[in-house]
């Protein structure tokens, strides 16, 4: 097989890849460019092992046969005058292996018989021939120039001739073809970039908010004794057992005995008038009197001027009454009258006398006394059913309209005099009444308030179940051994947003505007609010598109619950609902007591 002298290393290796199997003599002009470097030979190796064939290399020149010794290839052909052979018994070290010490000293003798010729090259340096064999097909410009050696090896490649890749003084640079792979790979990494945002970006949580409706129903239930005649109308009963206990309890009315004690002084002005011919002067402290007996004295000397044409002289002067308190405070008009010993006249005729003030201090009065007294007489069984219920054990309850108190011991702390605001009375008292279990209504309250709730849910609504609650029971039938309560009982019907619909709606948003797929979902029937939130938030607002980018997130919106729901319990037991049972009880036994 015959190496042309303008054929490429691919197209060899792909004739070399044809070829069946066996063995193959391959021929190379001298004049041919391929096969001068280690990289060469190692690939057209590497081929023809894959291809298991044996090959002979068939050529005159010194270096191919040297590279060809190198990798162990045989070599047919008559070598140049003064070809260098292996010697002193060594073999030349092929490539990769652990010594390229045969390699090397072909090398040294090269490099030493240039400099005996002290041009920097030798006559018969092999690599120099065919440097210039491939000059004269591939740069025939540059045929016959001599090659200056490049005093900074490391300097920046200037460019002169397009194999000078072959001179190892001459600095390696990226050839064009791998700058067209780099340039590649990056804009097929970017393209890839781009389209994987366009599909993956952004990602949106759509926040759905349901619409609500509001239900209520009213609920009848029993406490009664055990024993006593059950209406036909209370939805269910819970039965109490007879206590007695005796009642530690506080009782307290507020004090009505004041005492006033001066405090502020009232003020104002009166305007004085003159009717003599001569001017009066007004000494500050001269005291003003009115006919009740009350006394007032001004805070300033004044001089009131003569009448003139008839008219009196006139002039105003600041007064304040002579006690502090409420008892100067006067109305207008009401400081009228004339000075002593002088001819000038006075009133308040513009404006009240006013300002005056008493510090009050409450006390105990001698009614306060027997008042307390004859209400807590007259109130035992309630007082002693409320300080009976405050005392109880948590999860039970008291029906306080069935307690009777008798025996009651009672003290009046205070005295008649004492400065307090309130009177205060403590007793003991022996109480009986009906208990019963707060869990017993909770137990029964739940099927029948969420039954009669559900019979009120719309449809296209589902009743949540931890919105339920009950208002404050009220008594509507007293009696000595039974008593009926009726509680409000309210809840939220949400709307029905199954699963599917849920998918449906994020498919239907794929590559939307986004004002048009906030439409699309406040276009859904169960969906009363929606908001959008985009992620990253740096990204411009546009609909995915892809559906797994869209997450539909329902939330939960407040209810519209009716005006006694602060204070109230939930009727369905917590267990069911996901409450704590600490939050209910309090509540409850404050509601059923």
């Amino acid at each position: 097989m015959r190496v042309e002298t303008n054929e490429s290393l691919p197209d060899l290796l792909d004739r070399l890849r044809s070829v069946p199997g066996g063995e193959v003599t391959l021929e190379v002009p001298d004049n041919c460019p391929l096969l001068l470097t280690a990289t060469e030979f190692r690939a057209l190796t590497d081929t023809a092992t894959q291809q298991g064939l044996t090959l002979t290399l068939e050529t005159e020149d010194r270096l191919r046969r040297q590279i060809a010794a190198m990798f162990r290839l045989p070599v047919s052909g008559e070598p140049e005058a003064g070809t260098p052979t292996p010697s002193d018994g060594r073999r030349p070290s092929s490539p990769g292996g652990l010594s390229l010490g045969g390699w090397r000293r072909g090398q040294q003798a090269v490099q030493a018989a240039a400099a005996a010729t002290g041009n920097g090259v030798a006559e018969e340096d092999p690599i120099a021939v065919s440097r210039r064999r491939r000059t004269g097909v591939y740069e025939p410009g540059f045929a016959g120039q001599e090659r200056a050696p490049k005093a900074d090896p490391a300097s920046e490649y200037d460019g002169a001739g397009a194999l000078d890749y072959l001179d190892g003084e001459v600095a390696h640079r990226l050839s064009a073809r791998r700058w067209g792979s780099i340039v590649a790979i990056v804009g097929i990494v970017v393209l890839a970039g781009v389209i994987a945002s366009w599909y993956l970006l952004p990602g949106i949580s759509v926040d759905v908010t349901l619409e609500q409706q509001p239900v209520q129903t009213e609920l009848i239930y029993t406490v009664a004794a055990p024993g006593a005649q059950i209406p036909s109308d209370a939805s269910f009963v819970v039965t109490a057992t007879e206590g007695e206990q005796e009642v530690r309890f506080t009782y307290a009315i507020p004090a009505t005995g004041v005492r006033r004690d001066p405090d502020q002084t009232a003020t104002g002005t009166v305007e004085l008038r003159n009717p003599g011919e001569a001017a009066v002067t007004i000494a500050s402290g001269a005291e003003l009197g009115t006919i009740g007996g009350g006394a007032y004295v001004t805070t300033a000397e004044i001089e009131v001027p003569a009448a003139r044409d008839g008219a009196a002289g006139q002039a105003e002067v600041a007064v304040r009454a002579a006690e502090p308190g409420t008892a100067g405070n006067l109305p207008q008009g009401y400081l009228t009258g004339k000075l002593q010993d002088q001819n000038v006249f006075y009133s308040n005729r513009a404006a009240a006398i006013e300002g005056g003030t008493d510090r009050e201090t409450p006390l105990v009065s001698e009614e306060d006394l027997a008042t307390i007294r004859e209400e807590a007489e007259a109130k035992i069984a309630q007082i002693a059913a409320d300080a009976w219920a405050a005392q109880l054990p948590e999860g039970q309850a008291l029906v306080k309209l069935s307690v009777q108190a008798t025996s009651p011991e009672l003290n009046v702390e205070q005295e008649a005099g004492a400065e307090t605001d309130t009177v205060t009375l403590s007793g003991t008292v022996q109480a009986t009444g009906l208990l019963y279990s707060l869990a017993d209504v909770q137990a029964q309250a739940r099927q029948p308030v969420e039954e009669q709730l559900m019979e009120q849910v719309p449809e296209g609504f589902a009743l949540d179940a931890d919105s339920v609650i009950l208002g404050e029971p009220e008594v509507i039938a007293p009696a000595p051994d039974i008593i009926q309560y009726e509680v409000t009982a309210a809840g939220v019907a949400k709307a029905i947003f199954t699963d599917e619909e849920q998918e449906r709606l994020a498919t239907s948003l794929v590559g939307l505007d986004p004002a048009e797929a906030e439409g699309a979902v406040l276009a859904a029937p169960a969906v009363a609010a929606v908001d959008m939130n985009y992620s990253p938030g740096w990204w411009f607002e546009r609909m995915p598109r892809l559906e797994s980018r869209i997450a539909i997130d329902v939330q939960q919106g407040a209810p519209p619950l009716p005006d006694f729901v602060e204070g109230t319990p939930p009727a369905t037991p917590p267990e069911d609902l996901g409450l704590r049972t600490e939050d209910l009880e309090p509540v409850i036994t404050q509601s059923y007591s």
